[in-house]
């Protein structure tokens, strides 16, 4: 499993299209937080980026959250900001 807290390049082969799924239900909508890493070739590169993506309602044709990272202190954030959005906090 991924670890926010050590060196992205110890965990090469954790950089994964599927590295968490995590589900919340909210006022009546389902919420699933999609995180993953692009293109998933166990590799970093200038190209390479985490994705974190808010799907309500299974409908993955309409994201409501669609955000990329290169760093893990961005995923940091990103996770942070898709937890408020699905929590209405």
């Amino acid at each position: 499993m991924l670890s926010l807290e050590k060196d992205l390049h110890s965990q090469l082969f954790e950089l994964t299209e599927d590295i968490l799924q995590v589900y919340y239900n909210s006022d009546n909508q389902d919420y699933c937080i999609d995180i993953g890493w692009y293109p998933e070739n166990f590799e970093i590169t200038d190209n390479s980026y985490f994705r974190v993506r808010i799907i309500r309602n299974e409908d993955w044709e309409k994201l409501i959250y669609d955000e990329y990272a290169k760093s893990i202190s961005g995923l940091k954030d990103l996770i942070q900001d898709a937890i408020k959005i699905c929590t209405n906090s």
